[in-house]
């Protein structure tokens, strides 16, 4: 009996039988960056990322595929870092952005978005593929990432 109603969702407790959902339905999916740790934590991660690119690309010899892919990230890495605290600064500094309040994951989520899109465009020019077309259509899709995202949250 206490399978079938484990199988089910369901749990035996006492004399009740409660689903499993109603026991964790206050426990917070996502959890709030603190200002003080975002700006504690993206002056290490630049450092560290940055140390890490320009350690990296001094011993290792820019042929494989697997070194640029490892450029990629820490260069990756690096833009996110400088760019959070500077979407995060206009969001603040935009009264308009404020209205829905300054939230750190949001300015993570965008710098994130905006470094792909680098990333991206200088992708695009290493294979020697890019033009203002490509620029333009992968802006428009990042911004369609955005809103969809915004849409959802």
């Amino acid at each position: 009996m206490r399978r079938l109603m484990a199988v089910q969702g369901l749990t035996c407790c006492a004399r009740n039988v409660v689903p499993f959902m109603s026991i964790n339905a206050n426990i917070p999916t996502t959890r709030e960056i603190s200002s003080r740790t975002f700006f504690i934590a993206m002056p290490l991660l630049i450092l560290g990322a940055g140390g890490g690119l320009l350690l990296f690309t001094r011993f290792v010899a820019p042929g494989p595929a697997w070194a640029l892919l490892i450029v990629f990230l820490l260069l990756g890495l690096v833009l996110t870092g400088i760019c959070a605290p500077l979407v995060y600064l206009c969001r603040w500094l935009i009264p308009r952005l404020r209205r829905s309040g300054l939230i750190t994951n949001h300015s993570l989520r965008e710098s994130a978005i905006l470094s792909i899109y680098i990333l991206f465009n200088l992708l695009m020019h290493l294979l020697q593929s890019w033009n203002p077309a490509i620029a333009l259509v992968s802006l428009g899709i990042a911004i369609i990432i955005e809103v969809l995202i915004l849409g959802r949250g």
